[in-house]
Formats: C-alpha cells, structure tokens, sequence
C-alpha cells in the first residue's frame, strides 16, 4: 500500500539520531550516537506510549549492530512482556506487532550482554495498525 496502513508515529524522537530526549536509558551510555555501552547487564532504552486496548501496533527496530531484545510491555521491565522479538547482530530493521492489554504500553530495547558491550540501534518507531496486519508487506 501508500503507506496508510500505519497511524503517526507515537513515540518521542524515534530517530534517535543525536540524542535521547524522550528516551529512559537503564545500565547504559549513549556516548556517541547511534553506540550504546552496557555498564551492566542487559542495558535498555525505553519509553512509554498510549494505547488503545484491543487494537494491534507495530514496533519497527533498526539494529546496526549488537543483539538486541525488543519488547513491548505494560511495565519497565521484560516480565510483563505482552510481545517480544529479538535481532542477531546484523544490520537491519525488526518489526514486533502486538495488541495492547492496557492504555500505557512500555517499548524496551535492551543491548544483551554485560558491562562494556556496545551496539547501535538508530530508529525506533511505533505506530497503530490501521489495516490487517496479514496483508501489510
């Protein structure tokens, strides 16, 4: 399709291009963009978007490199995972969809590794599905 199929993007500065602004980030340092450093354990950014309950959203990750665990939760943390997926450490785009269960949705991305692994990861979005999700390319 013409790209109608997806409602405008509902998280805050989804580039992520030159900074976090709008982003929490857990047990990590965004030192030189897009490289993000674990100073822990499995590090994360998040932020949280409204939902509607019962409607389906897409999540789309652009890893660059590291692996990374995308979830969307109804907490800060991956064990109320609603959904989840997860890149290999190669450059490309994972898409995650998922229906709410509540009116705030968590997105996390999490860097596994422990302190000192890097990775990148440049855009983050998500968006509601308007159409069927089946049919989407």
């Amino acid at each position: 399709g013409g790209g109608d199929e997806l409602g405008s993007e509902l998280l805050t500065n989804s580039s992520l291009s030159s900074n976090t602004t709008g982003w929490t980030l857990t047990t990590m340092n965004d030192t030189s963009f897009p490289t993000y450093t674990n100073t822990g354990t499995n590090g994360k950014i998040h932020q949280t978007i409204t939902t509607v309950v019962g409607k389906t959203y897409k999540i789309d990750a652009t890893v660059i490199s590291g692996e990374w665990w995308i979830h969307a939760s109804t907490s800060a943390s991956s064990s109320d995972s609603i959904e989840y997926t997860r890149s290999d450490d190669s450059e490309k785009t994972v898409p995650l969809y998922f229906t709410a269960t509540g009116t705030t949705t968590h997105v996390l991305c999490f860097l596994i590794g422990g302190d000192g692994t890097t990775g990148k990861i440049s855009d983050v979005s998500a968006k509601l599905v308007n159409g069927n999700t089946g049919t989407l390319a």
